[in-house]
């Protein structure tokens, strides 16, 4: 088992306005999997909103020790802007899985 190390696959986006962020994700998910957000949400990892609120829900996959992110996002143009928004979360979620580290190493 300790040859296996944990990952999670998740799609992302990031969106100040939820809802927008969520019709984004929608379209995405109709154009990308053929299906509603909703179905694709019960099937795989998918997390949307605002930095912060994705910071914290990606923060409940603490074990996973790798993060591999699908952007939400169709457009050349709006996959660099995502992808700009998760690479400013990455210092804080590192942060936070080294600390959830510590804590389980005491």
């Amino acid at each position: 088992m300790e040859d296996i190390t944990p990952a999670l696959f998740v799609s992302v986006r990031i969106d100040d306005d939820t809802e927008s962020g969520r019709r984004a994700m929608d379209t995405y998910a109709r154009a990308t999997y053929g299906m509603p957000l909703e179905e694709l949400e019960r099937m795989q990892a998918v997390v949307t909103g605002s930095a912060d609120q994705v910071l914290q829900r990606l923060g409940h996959y603490a074990a996973a020790q790798h993060i591999v992110v699908r952007l939400g996002a169709l457009e050349l143009r709006s996959q660099r802007d995502q992808l700009e928004r998760i690479a400013d979360l990455i210092p804080a979620g590192q942060k936070a899985m080294d600390l959830t580290a510590a804590s389980e190493g005491s």
